[in-house]
């Protein structure tokens, strides 16, 4: 298995961006504590993605490259204090300019002949229930937002519309 996790960079006058701190960790105590030989799980991290339209795109073309089964992308919401499980994204709305001051494009849509709303192929209620059983706080939303993390959500589940095997989420 070959799962692929991404986390944005710098953002407005934030000091760090704590979705990149959250997969860089995750990478280190991965790396402590397992080897892909002894899972079978390769792990591949991508830290600090510009917060641009244009590097998004040009990420999630270097991920499909990869050839992943799961890809969970980490975003940032200053104002939570947990994990949320995102259900969806939406293909309108991206009327934000982003750290370039670029626009989305295609009058705000992702996609111009998308869906309006796209589904997670996962069971999240099931990860959810897991969570919490494990006693870690999270919550189940969704509404990912109207700016890069909703917009990368919506690109990569229409991706894995057209695949075989694959899965996506966001946290």
């Amino acid at each position: 298995m070959h799962i692929i996790i991404t986390g944005f960079g710098l953002y407005g006058s934030c000091e760090y961006n704590s979705s990149s701190l959250a997969v860089n960790r995750l990478r280190q105590i991965w790396n402590k504590t397992y080897t892909d030989a002894c899972t079978g799980i390769k792990l591949h991290t991508i830290e600090n993605v510009p917060v641009t339209y244009k590097a998004v795109d040009q990420c999630v073309n270097s991920i499909w490259k990869e050839n992943p089964d799961l890809v969970i992308h980490v975003g940032m919401d200053a104002s939570v204090t947990m994990p949320i499980l995102e259900t969806l994204s939406y293909n309108s709305g991206y009327d934000k300019p982003d750290m370039d001051g670029a626009y989305c494009g295609n009058n705000g849509c992702v996609n111009i002949h998308g869906e309006p709303i796209l589904y997670c192929n996962m069971n999240l209620s099931k990860a959810y229930s897991k969570l919490v059983d494990n006693h870690i706080a999270c919550s189940i939303s969704n509404d990912p937002g109207r700016f890069l993390c909703g917009y990368i959500y919506y690109k990569l589940v229409l991706s894995v519309i057209t695949s075989i095997n694959l899965s996506c989420c966001l946290i």
